[in-house]
Formats: structure tokens, C-alpha cells, sequence
């Protein structure tokens, strides 16, 4: 087989089971913390990445954020990840006059929503503005991140993304800043709420 197809035999199947004493999901399929795409992908729990729109009709952009907090395999044997969604300013209702950063996005609330995981195009970062104007995380895929595949939270939505509420810092992405991980700036960013 590796003789025919050299790529086969390079791809590795990560699956990682998390072990948990109590059962938390209702469905019984196991969890996991790593699962690997037929692709070669790597996917894991508490990483956002970068996903189709489920529903076309919906928005601007034709991709959605989305923080994954489950990955399971179903009855038929589909990989699926759950979690929660960060909406883009566009997509929120708010005053004419507040200002956004370009790269802003907001936390919606968790309603376990479920994507197949061949929806996932690419990881993406999420950060507070601190961490923002420090540096960036360094990707495990390529050697450098697009700035289009970086993101500022400050804040979090409610379910009619109306009311805008400071996310604790409990709740913000925890990103490795070690050296080995993470990009710091020579010069820390200085960074200004333009966008509306």
C-alpha cells in the first residue's frame, strides 16, 4: 500500500479518548480530546477554527467561528465536534454610532450546536487585546498565521445578539504564550476601535 501511495502511509489516525469519571452528554458516544480528519487534519477540543456556514442565507461572510467543546463519533460513523459560535460585528444588533476593531468578534452563547467535522477549513485565534497587541500564536500548519485568521473578544452576546456583556477573564481562550508557541512582537501593537 505505501508503495503505490506514499501519502497513506504518513497520515497518522489520532483518536484520544477523554476519560471521565461521569457521563455529561445524554447520548452515550464517547468523547474525545484529539480526533484526526481523513485528510491528515488535526482537531481538538478548546481550539476555534474556521468552518463553512451552515446556513448560506444568513450573513455577509460565507465562514463561521466556531470553539470546539466535544468531538464524538455517531451511530453512523460521522465524526462530529459541539460548541459555540463567535458572531462578527456585522452580524450583531447595535447602536449605528459604536465602534469595532476590523477583527472583532463576540462570544455567542453555547447552545450545543453539533458541525461534521469536514466542515472545518482551518484553525483560527481568538484573543483578549492583550494578548493581540503581544504577539501571535505560532500555527503547527504553516509557519506563519494570516492576520485574517486572528480575532480580538472582548465581549459576549446574548441569544438575540442585542445586549453586549464584558466576557470574565475566566471565559477568555487561554493561549500558551511560551516561547516556543508564540510569536511576541518586537514593539507591542497599539490598536484603536475604528470599524462600525
Amino acid at each position: 500500500m505505501c508503495e503505490e501511495n506514499s501519502l497513506l502511509c504518513l497520515k497518522t489516525n489520532v483518536r484520544i479518548p477523554i476519560v471521565q469519571s461521569i457521563q455529561i452528554f445524554h447520548d452515550n458516544y464517547p468523547s474525545y480530546s484529539t480526533i484526526t480528519r481523513s485528510d491528515g487534519f488535526i482537531i481538538r477540543i478548546n481550539e476555534c477554527y474556521i468552518v463553512r456556514k451552515q446556513d448560506k442565507n444568513l450573513s455577509l461572510s460565507k465562514y463561521d467561528l466556531f470553539f470546539i467543546e466535544r468531538l464524538w463519533i455517531d451511530n453512523n460513523n460521522v465524526i462530529q465536534a459541539s460548541g459555540f459560535y463567535y458572531l462578527h460585528s456585522y452580524e450583531t444588533f447595535h447602536e449605528v454610532n459604536r465602534k469595532f476593531f476590523s477583527n472583532e468578534v463576540f462570544r455567542f452563547p453555547s447552545i450545543n450546536d453539533s458541525i461534521n467535522i469536514n466542515s472545518i477549513i482551518r484553525p483560527c485565534y481568538i484573543l483578549d487585546t492583550g494578548t493581540y497587541c503581544k504577539g501571535k500564536p505560532i500555527c503547527e500548519y504553516s509557519s506563519r498565521i494570516l492576520t485574517t485568521d486572528l480575532f480580538i473578544c472582548e465581549y459576549r452576546v446574548d441569544k438575540s445578539a442585542k445586549i453586549f456583556t464584558r466576557l470574565p477573564k475566566s471565559k477568555h481562550n487561554i493561549c500558551n504564550m511560551k516561547s516556543y508557541c508564540f510569536d511576541n512582537y518586537i514593539e507591542k501593537l497599539t490598536i484603536k476601535r475604528e470599524y462600525q
